[in-house]
């Protein structure tokens, strides 16, 4: 900007599949992690999902993070520098995993997505903001796995 403010403008790689759950679970992912759990992720300013916008594709408008990339400076660091970061990046890791999440899917704001996907809320008493729904990985929607009608889940964890 003029002001020397920077964002950082994101839209799905051309053979993403499928852009929209991509674009929603990932801002859904972001904020959940930034607001449930406190982890220094970017602020997302706006964001659509759907190509009908002016911008014409999905995208995401965030925070330009701060610093230096760590892949550019990590050989420079001393091992103590090293062993911080690790210890920290760990920490992140275990906040993660000590978030049980009711189905295998992908996480997404309630209203991002059609009734039918968002079926599974991450409390039982439905008045959170998030729910699993289809899983985004590109490997759940190629090789035929495109059709709208394979299940790309939310699936049950004990099958």
């Amino acid at each position: 900007m003029d002001d020397g403010f920077e964002v950082i403008a994101k839209i799905p790689y051309p053979i993403a599949i499928p852009p929209h759950y991509l674009t929603a679970s990932e801002v859904a992912t972001m904020q959940f992690l930034r607001q449930h759990l406190e982890l220094p992720v970017p602020h997302v300013y706006t964001w659509s999902s759907e190509k009908s916008n002016p911008v014409g594709t999905e995208y995401i408008i965030m925070e330009r993070a701060n610093g230096v990339a760590l892949g550019d400076i990590w050989w420079s660091l001393s091992g103590k520098q090293m062993l911080k970061i690790i210890d920290q990046l760990v920490l992140y890791e275990a906040k993660m995993f000590r978030t049980p999440l009711p189905r295998y899917g992908s996480l997404y704001f309630v209203d991002s997505l059609s009734p039918k996907d968002r079926a599974h809320p991450l409390t039982d008493d439905n008045a959170s903001s998030w729910c699993i729904g289809p899983a985004a990985n590109m490997t759940f929607w190629h090789d035929g796995r495109e059709d709208p009608n394979v299940n790309h889940g939310p699936c049950n964890p004990r099958g």
